[in-house]
């Protein structure tokens, strides 16, 4: 990949502002860049939201597209994963399979560079429009598990 030496030294000092007892592990290779861990001490005060913006206008930069699997524990069946994932669909991941261990997995393309500023203004906008309602989101999930839609406890819906 493309500039895996400059992608490499900026993530690690993206990583490196991030608050004591936060961690951070990615993976470069030939189909882009893997988001393998963020983890932080709290949620709800936008860092994560602020960092994965700083991260995703790096890959845009360079043209390189991201991939994570969206996992909150670690945990087969965390129904915390699923608002993960619509978290992570903020900020343009899309849904592409389900790992063995059942852990949605996501893609983003990459984006025309625009800086981070635009990156969270996009992520406002469809925050504030409204995602996938429980339902819209079941049928995806159930999609690409090969089953029908059920009602399983998918989180909170988002409003507008």
């Amino acid at each position: 990949m493309d500039g895996d030496v400059d992608l490499a030294a900026a993530l690690a000092a993206l990583a490196a502002t991030l608050p004591r007892d936060s961690g951070f592990e990615w993976e470069d290779g030939p189909d882009g860049l893997h988001l393998a861990m963020l983890s932080l001490p709290k949620a709800g005060r936008g860092i994560g939201t602020g960092f994965v913006a700083r991260v995703l206008a790096q890959a845009d930069r360079r043209e390189i597209p991201v991939s994570l699997e969206a996992d909150s524990t670690g945990q087969h069946g965390d129904p915390k994963a699923v608002d993960l994932a619509r978290w992570y669909r903020r900020f343009g991941f899309v849904l592409t399979g389900l790992t063995p261990e059942g852990w949605l997995c996501m893609h983003r393309t990459p984006r025309p560079y625009r800086g981070e500023g635009a990156i969270l203004a996009d992520y406002a906008s469809v925050r504030r429009h409204g995602d996938l309602t429980d339902e819209a989101f079941a049928a995806a999930h159930a999609s690409l598990i090969g089953e029908e839609a059920a009602e399983p406890p998918l989180g909170r819906a988002l409003a507008p």
